[in-house]
């Protein structure tokens, strides 16, 4: 239900328009997720050695095969996790740090590096052309499971309507998704965003960061199909993800770095300061960690099943829950379930219920 229709009947003159000077892909801050200014109490003494030891690998080899594609900033460092004053990573390597974190063991994940070369903000005509090759690599008969996008351009909602004179606010945005598809066609975001509808169409899961500001929406989220990824609120971090109705679900946005190791943080408040080498929050890393929980779960003998739920209108989603559970023998019955089967079947569906939310 992320991307629903537009309304039956729109007014004749209001075809939006995207805004007049929207914020452009290689903006330094396209895909720079750590505040400049971190909450009074978030840790921020540097580790005696210097800079943070890299969660991942800067020199990997793409595989032929890519159960995950991540296009992300490889190239350029520019996030500074310790606040030093100095860029550690390229946001690309925490974001793959995170999906290694949480993957399964052996899990093939592919970076394409779609950096501007610059600032590290992100090129549209990288990302445009990767996605492009991924189409072309699937029609030579190479299998790709899912598409981590944790990058967004920022769409101030109120801008949106001002410069439109639409109503349009955080709960109703997907109802306009096809009219700003159709504003947008011929142009790089227009590209990218039919790239994520024919790779959705044929059976891979693209994952997009939502973004960081709670009155902004990213608009590659107006992909049909596409997987919008929030990050849940933490004690002494909150409200720093974008929530309105083209969201999917949430993940956990809040990690911290010592010594290499990657661990996620449930309550800022709790982490006393300097014991971490490095913080960096946003959906950017939300959706990484959902993806590897998703790809944990997929992992059943019935990974249809998975897909299928994963993909399941909300309304449909919570009625189909209820009824495993309130028709536990009719269940059993229609589906030839043993009791250990039916309780390992709804374990999955309450795993998936918490993957999207709780919706």
């Amino acid at each position: 239900g992320a991307t629903m229709d537009a309304p039956a009947n729109p007014p004749a003159d209001t075809t939006p328009t995207p805004p007049a000077n929207p914020p452009v892909a290689d903006d330094p801050g396209a895909t720079v997720d750590v505040p400049a200014n971190p909450p009074a109490d978030r840790p921020t003494t540097p580790p005696a050695e210097g800079a943070p030891t890299p969660p991942v690998n800067r020199n990997r080899t793409p595989d032929t095969t890519a159960n995950v594609i991540i296009i992300d900033n490889f190239s350029v460092p520019d996030n500074d996790v310790n606040f030093d004053g100095q860029p550690d990573f390229a946001h690309g390597e925490l974001v793959e740090g995170v999906l290694r974190s949480q993957a399964p063991e052996g899990a093939v994940i592919e970076r394409q590096d779609a950096s501007d070369g610059s600032s590290g903000g992100i090129d549209l005509k990288k990302v445009d052309n990767h996605l492009k090759d991924i189409l072309k690599r699937m029609d030579a008969g190479e299998d790709v499971d899912s598409i981590n996008f944790s990058v967004g351009i920022d769409w101030q909602i109120d801008m949106i309507r001002q410069e439109t004179g639409l109503d349009i606010t955080k709960e109703n945005i997907h109802q306009y998704a096809k009219d700003f598809k159709e504003v947008l066609k011929g142009t790089d975001l227009g590209n990218i965003i039919a790239s994520f509808e024919e790779l959705e169409r044929r059976g891979v899961d693209v994952f997009i960061a939502a973004g960081n500001n709670t009155e902004s929406i990213n608009p590659f989220l107006f992909a049909d199909g596409v997987d919008g990824v929030g990050s849940f609120n933490v004690p002494g971090l909150e409200n720093y993800s974008a929530n309105n109705s083209i969201v999917d679900r949430q993940g956990n946005g809040l990690w911290g770095l010592k010594g290499g190791e990657l661990k996620a943080i449930k309550d800022l408040n709790t982490v006393p300061n300097g014991s971490l080498d490095g913080v960096f929050v946003g959906t950017s890393f939300a959706t990484p960690e959902t993806v590897g929980r998703i790809m944990q779960v997929s992992q059943t003998d019935e990974p249809k099943l998975v897909k299928w739920l994963l993909k399941l209108p909300r309304e449909e989603f919570a009625q189909i829950r209820q009824a495993a559970v309130d028709y536990k023998v009719r269940t059993m019955r229609e589906l030839n379930l043993t009791e250990e089967q039916y309780n390992a079947r709804l374990a999955l569906i309450d795993e998936i219920f918490a993957l999207r939310g709780g919706v």
